[in-house]
């Protein structure tokens, strides 16, 4: 596209969307020719220097939308899938090049996609952004950076959504996803917490905001919500005081 510009990003808008359903299609020769060509798009749009192409934003929007559709569970277990292929492309090819701006750009829109899911009302939309988090926590889990950038974030945002899922119905499962994201971002905590990483690098939603968000939720009346602030307290507490000696 030559202007690479508002004209690329409406086109890729209407193509994209149709070209991560046909990637699901039943028929073998349709998912054979569209995954592929999905799986090409990822890595082309994820390249830094394609970012003037303007198809990175339409590709998120694509698949965020798809993360969250309510009657195409294969749907949606293909869109977390391309997410996490997205992640990791953005990273490795930002690794090859030694460029951070596209990079950043692309782990910022991608995970504030995820943030908006997770804290809305509608269940499927936190389904989806739980079906994300199980496909990219190894991402995370590997990424200093990330932890020290997102990882409290990710908490923070997954705890909404344990109490915004309190009174739905249990077969939607959005409470018990809600709880497993949290359960995978305790573990990478865990596994990181003895590493040389400023939880501090972002005051605003770093570990003390954490912490300070889950003693207000342990005195909260959502059982499932409370029970997860009260044990994540614990859990964050007694690292700031062993890590810093409650002065840092």
């Amino acid at each position: 596209v030559a202007d690479g510009g508002k004209s690329s990003k409406a086109m890729y808008g209407h193509l994209l969307p149709a070209v991560l359903r046909l990637s699901v299609d039943g028929e073998a020769v349709t998912h054979n020719l569209f995954e592929p060509l999905l799986t090409q798009l990822i890595t082309w749009f994820t390249d830094p220097g394609n970012v003037s192409q303007g198809g990175a934003e339409p590709m998120l929007d694509a698949v965020a939308d798809a993360l969250c559709d309510p009657s195409n569970s294969p749907l949606r277990d293909a869109a977390a899938q391309k997410l996490a292929a997205f992640l990791k492309w953005a990273i490795k090819q930002h690794s090859a090049r030694s460029k951070d701006g596209a990079t950043k750009l692309h782990v910022n829109s991608l995970f504030g996609r995820l943030f908006h899911l997770a804290v809305h009302p509608d269940p499927y939309k936190i389904i989806g952004a739980s079906l994300a988090l199980k496909q990219i926590k190894q991402e995370i889990l590997g990424s200093p950076n990330l932890c020290e950038k997102y990882l409290f974030q990710f908490m923070q945002h997954f705890l909404t959504s344990l109490k915004l899922s309190d009174k739905d119905d249990e077969a939607l499962e959005a409470a018990a996803m809600a709880k497993m994201s949290i359960k995978y971002l305790t573990r990478i905590f865990k596994h990181n917490q003895r590493a040389d990483l400023d939880w501090e690098a972002h005051p605003t939603s770093g570990l003390r905001a954490c912490v300070q968000r889950t003693f207000e939720g342990t005195a909260a009346s959502e059982r499932a919500y409370r029970d997860a602030c009260t044990e994540l307290f614990v859990l964050l507490a007694t690292f700031v005081d062993s890590r810093s000696g409650g002065g840092r």
